[in-house]
């Protein structure tokens, strides 16, 4: 019995772990981005921009992830986009939020796709 119980455990681990982490289908390379741009509204910042698939396969749970920098060059923090679903050669005409009202630049550093 406590044979069949670790055997449990460590299956969900496993299947935890891998649920967890970005799937080894990590396809950056399928996604162009052009113009990133800060624009503000109001008193909330943004980071704009379009990311087009540029592959003939549907990507799904597409993030962005930008690190933001205030005019002195300064790291203020990061920002993070999202999308369910890209479907083949589509365009997606982004919008991230930022926390900061000070925002100069943002530079994306990292693509995944889950």
């Amino acid at each position: 019995m406590q044979i069949v119980k670790n055997l449990l455990l460590l299956t969900f681990v496993v299947l935890m772990t891998a649920c967890a982490s970005p799937s080894s289908e990590y396809r950056s390379k399928d996604i162009q981005i052009d113009s990133i741009k800060i624009e503000t509204r109001d008193v909330i910042s943004y980071v704009v921009g379009d990311a087009k698939n540029t592959s003939s396969e549907t990507l799904h749970l597409v993030e962005l992830h930008f690190h933001l920098f205030d005019s002195q060059d300064k790291k203020l923090g990061e920002a993070v986009e999202y999308k369910d679903e890209m479907g083949p050669n589509s365009t997606w005409s982004f919008r991230a939020a930022c926390m900061f009202t000070n925002v100069a630049r943002a530079d994306l550093v990292e693509v995944i796709v889950r």
